[in-house]
């Protein structure tokens, strides 16, 4: 299966997936770094270290609490997408999986990274494939969306074609046998009529070539 990066540059609609997807995280980092930079200037005293760490768990909870009640975070809704479960229900532990890279924005970058140049789904990000998630269009109806991609992941794959090699034996039909010649006319036997020459028929009697008299 071809990666993301194999298919963006011919598959227009996966680069409108990505570019929205892209756009959506941008929207969720202001909306989150908003009200966390109001409670952080009220906590200057802490260690820096602590600061951060504490954004990093304030985003992944705020992905978990949004994904987990809308099956969507605000920024996904505004480019109409939606995250569902590939196989079984989207439930609260595949919803941790696919997001647990967000509390470091390092871990987050080299997530998108994975499972943008690896094989597999190229709507997937790394976690998504350990989660059983993807991000599809909230346009399209939940099951139907559902059903494509549990079809696309159980479809067994049709085994290669197998040629045959050079030096395999082709059935070859026998040729046709070749036309008979018609029989030589009797010598010495001549048609009373019009003088033709005589030939013998299958049945033992006598016709000319000539005129067709039987004898």
């Amino acid at each position: 299966m071809p990666s993301a990066m194999d298919l963006i540059s011919t598959d227009e609609e996966l680069k409108d997936h990505w570019v929205k997807r892209v756009i959506a995280i941008i929207i969720d980092y202001i909306i989150v770094s908003i009200p966390f930079s109001i409670l952080a200037f009220f906590a200057l005293s802490l260690p820096y270290t602590v600061i951060i760490g504490s954004q990093g768990a304030f985003f992944f909870v705020y992905f978990l609490i949004t994904e987990l009640t809308m099956g969507a975070s605000i920024g996904k809704k505004l480019m109409n997408l939606k995250v569902i479960a590939i196989t079984g229900e989207l439930d609260v532990m595949k919803i941790l999986i696919r997001n647990i890279s967000k509390i470091v924005g390092v871990f987050f970058l080299i997530d998108f990274l994975i499972g943008f140049f690896t094989e597999g789904d190229p709507k997937q990000k790394f976690t998504d494939r350990y989660a059983g998630t993807t991000v599809v269009l909230a346009d399209a109806p939940f099951d139907q969306s559902k059903a494509i991609y549990q079809t696309q992941q159980n479809t067994p794959q049709a085994p290669p074609q197998q040629y045959p090699q050079q030096n395999t034996t082709i059935y070859q039909q026998p040729p046709p046998p070749p036309p008979q010649a018609p029989p030589a006319p009797e010598q010495g036997k001549v048609c009373t009529a019009c003088q033709g020459t005589l030939i013998m028929t299958g049945d033992g009697r006598h016709q000319c070539i000539r005129c067709g008299k039987m004898y």
